[in-house]
């Protein structure tokens, strides 16, 4: 590992390559929680604007062009570029992640904020080992195309969710009227 380590940094600009990805990736890291936050505050796009349904299913579209973009680059700086959907996806998603969840199981706020925690831990280490070893046995590329699959399933669990919640939300309040 070591020795090959070594002869991608004996490739001619890989070293400068790596410390401008590293600078790009902590330049976005910095400014998109502000990026996030002008959107929230002048512009008026918050999860209670739209609502998070509304914010999970936009940033799904987000995440799949992601996913495009990662498995049909060729040049280092589409990959760049790519970063700055993936730095609006981590923005929407950590911002209002909890929000969806709490919407979700209103009654019981602080399980929706435990299974939010938990699934985003097991989430965040089951898909670095599994997109692993997926890399490992089927190639980069691969990784990408079926992260593409399985946005486009959380779309589509997330699509059919919304309207049990609502018809859910319905017959509580049309419970709650017939009894008062």
């Amino acid at each position: 590992m070591y020795t090959r380590l070594k002869q991608l940094f004996a490739m001619q600009g890989y070293g400068v390559l790596m410390i401008c990805m590293l600078l790009v990736g902590i330049g976005f890291s910095i400014t998109s929680p502000y990026i996030a936050l002008y959107c929230t505050e002048k512009i008026g796009m918050n999860a209670g604007a739209f609502g998070a349904f509304t914010a999970a299913r936009s940033v799904s579209g987000v995440a799949f062009l992601y996913y495009i973009i990662l498995s049909a680059a060729a040049h280092s700086w589409q990959l760049i570029a790519a970063q700055l959907l993936q730095a609006t996806f981590v923005a929407i998603v950590m911002g209002n992640g909890l929000s969806y969840f709490t919407e979700l199981l209103p009654e019981s706020p602080g399980l929706a904020t435990t299974i939010y925690s938990n699934g985003s831990t097991i989430g965040r280490l089951a898909g670095n080992l599994g997109g692993g070893m997926l890399a490992q046995a089927a190639g980069l590329r691969h990784v990408y195309e079926i992260c593409l699959v399985v946005v486009l399933l959380s779309f589509l669990i997330l699509w059919s969710s919304r309207p049990a919640a609502r018809a859910e939300e319905k017959n509580r309040n049309m419970a709650e009227s017939s009894s008062g």
